[in-house]
């Protein structure tokens, strides 16, 4: 944990979920202390998303051990640092020109990208294990009397069992040993994956804004698509189009949406009913 960093600048979003791959320097000439490499932290966050897998089918105890379970972290929390970490590194990025989709090997000052550029591979594994495709080998070893049979498939491996001389076991790949895997945990799952999207968007969002100088502003969307702002008509029930100027509801959301963040960039200056801004 003291090598990911869990907080942000507000102009830095590389900087929430970056890693420094050590205490120290190089040769004792350059130091490592804050700098980012986060193809270090990419190979850890895949491990602990491993660890967060791990957790969900056994239950550890404390028993004494000189490593005990201090942080008391949840499948949940690991699993959200290691998503820190994956979004980290997608800011990092270049979105554009020869080194498109290529991160770098270390940041200074969470804005410069140091050369050597790296190939995206470890950013996409961590995003296919995030929404339950591992594409790791895994391996189960089985014990039967004096010998052993070692199962091995890029597959979910469960359900092992001798019969007679007979091995049966169960193959589940990608998102079918995702679901079998977390069933009791729909709900969490589903929330963990929204907010990853919304989160993400939001906040690719936000650096575009910076980057072209456009004002953004989050609003409240409720209620926006029953009070139509062209001609002051509602909208109730299952209306797809305002019942008198004919406006699709998603126009007149788009429209009442746009109209609270005028609210919000100019204090004090309230949109004219009928009137679009």
């Amino acid at each position: 944990m003291p090598f990911v960093y869990l907080w942000q600048l507000p102009d830095r979003p590389m900087m929430l979920g970056a890693t420094i791959p050590v205490f120290g320097s190089t040769f004792y000439t350059h130091s490592w202390l804050g700098m980012p490499v986060q193809w270090c932290g990419l190979v850890y966050a895949y491990h602990v998303l491993r660890l967060a897998n791990t957790l969900e089918r056994h239950h550890p105890k404390a028993n004494g051990s000189p490593l005990p379970l201090n942080l008391n972290f949840s499948p949940a929390d690991w699993r959200r640092l290691a998503e820190l970490i994956t979004v980290s590194a997608q800011y990092q990025q270049f979105d554009k020109g020869e080194l498109k989709g290529t991160y770098p090997d270390s940041l200074t000052d969470f804005q410069k990208r140091n050369p050597a550029f790296i190939n995206p591979e470890d950013i996409a594994v961590n995003v296919l294990a995030l929404n339950g495709y591992d594409p790791d080998i895994k391996t189960v070893p089985v014990r039967q009397g004096n010998r052993t049979v070692v199962i091995s498939s890029g597959a979910e491996i469960s359900d092992v069992q001798w019969q007679g001389n007979r091995l049966r076991f169960t193959l589940r790949k990608g998102l079918a040993a995702n679901i079998a895997r977390r069933q009791k945990s729909k709900r969490l799952r589903q929330r963990l994956l929204n907010f990853w999207s919304i989160r993400t968007f939001h906040r690719i969002l936000e650096r575009k804004a910076r980057e072209h100088g456009v004002p953004l502003v989050f609003v409240n969307p409720n209620g926006t698509s029953r009070t139509c702002l062209v001609c002051g008509d509602c909208l109730r029930g299952q209306d797809k189009e305002c019942p008198s100027c004919g406006l699709n509801r998603h126009y007149v959301a788009a429209i009442n949406i746009a109209c609270r963040g005028q609210e919000k960039i100019l204090v004090g200056v309230m949109p004219q009913r009928g009137r679009v801004l």
